[in-house]
């Protein structure tokens, strides 16, 4: 059972409230343009590859996508969509990415599209992402690559899928380890998607090839990467066992002595010799 709570507007001001709802407002329609709509059909193949590995009964992805279309790929029993936009009507709750409105350790699964390059204060995001996970859960993130064209494209403002607003692209690498550094532990890091950015949707099927060839060889890296970490944490039992060494210790007591001191006692044969 999930529980909403009230978290009260702490260190967020207007600014910040107000930039993340323009921006997951424009991602969410930058996925119902083709070019989205393309990348978005891709995510949910390549998450199908991982379907049997990522389990779990609850689901949350930050942030609205278009038609969503992985949502179902985990068979999750309930799943929600939470964003600081209210504009679309796929969106359960509406909540600040660093002020989740859930209870401690009660997500399963939680999909993060984007969301790091939308998010000012990334170390916040993770830190709320690592509260609401349950131990032994995933957190998928999907993002730009840094490396790729898509990250070149979005420096010189070509490319970007939050309107106006450039989006702040971190490294693979580097979410690995803050993520390992809270005692995660990485399942797959993979890259897809190696298709330029066009925005043309003829272009794009015309050049469809190119996730094919890619995976085997191509001058340039891939233009968005899969991560995927599971959360451990020490178990600590409940209720101290103390032992008693005394309790331990059996009180036997032999009525036969050790062979070695019987062996003196014991009558000679006097007929030996």
């Amino acid at each position: 059972m999930i529980q909403l709570i009230k978290f009260p507007l702490v260190r967020t001001g207007i600014l910040s409230i107000a930039q993340q709802i323009i921006k997951y407002r424009a991602l969410d329609q930058w996925f119902q343009t083709p070019q989205g709509m393309c990348v978005e059909e891709a995510i949910a193949q390549e998450l199908m590859r991982f379907n049997r590995l990522v389990r779990g009964k609850n689901l949350l992805q930050l942030g609205a996508c278009g038609d969503n279309a992985w949502m179902d790929v985990f068979k999750p029993t309930s799943s929600w969509i939470v964003s600081p936009d209210k504009s679309n009507e796929n969106v359960d709750f509406i909540s600040l990415m660093n002020q989740l409105p859930l209870d401690r350790n009660c997500i399963d699964i939680v999909i993060a599209p984007l969301s790091m390059e939308a998010c000012i204060e990334k170390n916040a995001l993770i830190d709320e992402i690592d509260r609401i996970l349950k131990p032994m859960g995933f957190i998928i993130i999907i993002g730009i690559n840094p490396f790729g064209l898509w990250s070149l494209a979005a420096k010189l403002g070509f490319f970007s899928c939050f309107g106006e607003k450039k989006p702040i692209i971190h490294s693979p690498l580097k979410m690995n380890r803050l993520f390992l550094q809270r005692g995660y532990r990485q399942c797959t890091l993979k890259g897809f998607w190696y298709i330029p950015p066009f925005k043309n949707k003829q272009s794009i099927k015309r050049l469809s090839f190119l996730n094919e060839v890619g995976k085997m060889l191509w001058p340039f890296p891939a233009g968005f990467y899969f991560y995927i970490a599971q959360k451990y944490e020490a178990a600590h039992p409940d209720m101290a066992i103390e032992l008693n060494e005394k309790s331990l210790v059996k009180d036997y007591k032999s009525g036969l002595q050790p062979v070695a001191n019987l062996s003196s006692e014991l009558p000679l044969n006097q007929n030996e010799n």
